[in-house]
């Protein structure tokens, strides 16, 4: 009887949850968007890319930046607040444009780079939060594929699935 009050007063006691935790680490990451414009594919490195990648990958973006601020006679400004001065006494030659460019390109990226670093530190907690429910689910998901064509896996999953769509109806 002992054994049950106990068992009875432990199922009482408020059990943590991980949706604050979760949720508070989204809160993080959606300002970290909005902060910084992370959603902009152009102005934002990927994750494990050298500034070199970046530019290759985004290089119309930042020269089209440099040749509008020539021609509207201001400096170019980066997503970061940054400035490059452009000097519009003259026109600008590819070479010249393109290391401009370039340069915007480094300096997005420079700035960029701390906020990314704790923006897969926050992905990494989130997946922490979520816990490992769902990585052994698709581990098990995994090894029942081990030596199975994929449509002879996707043909028994859908038999499982509809063995257990009868189970419920009964």
């Amino acid at each position: 009887d002992h054994d049950q009050t106990e068992d009875l007063a432990n199922e009482s006691e408020p059990k943590p949850k991980p949706s604050r935790t979760k949720t508070s680490l989204r809160t993080q990451m959606v300002r970290l968007r909005q902060e910084y414009g992370l959603d902009n594919e152009h102005t934002t490195p990927q994750f494990n890319e050298t500034v070199a990648e970046f530019y290759a990958r985004t290089s119309e973006y930042w020269m089209k930046q440099v040749e509008m601020a020539a021609h509207s006679g201001e400096s170019a400004t980066t997503a970061t607040t940054t400035t490059t001065h452009v000097n519009v006494n003259a026109p600008l030659s590819a070479k010249e444009t393109k290391k401009l460019g370039f340069g915007m390109a480094r300096e997005r990226f420079d700035a960029v780079q701390p906020i990314l670093d704790k923006w897969k530190e926050l992905v990494e907690q989130q997946q922490c939060a979520e816990g490992t429910e769902d990585v052994k689910m698709i581990s098990k998901e995994k090894k029942d594929r081990v030596g199975k064509s994929s449509t002879a896996w996707k043909e028994e999953r859908r038999h499982k699935d509809e063995k257990k769509k009868k189970k419920k109806k009964k």
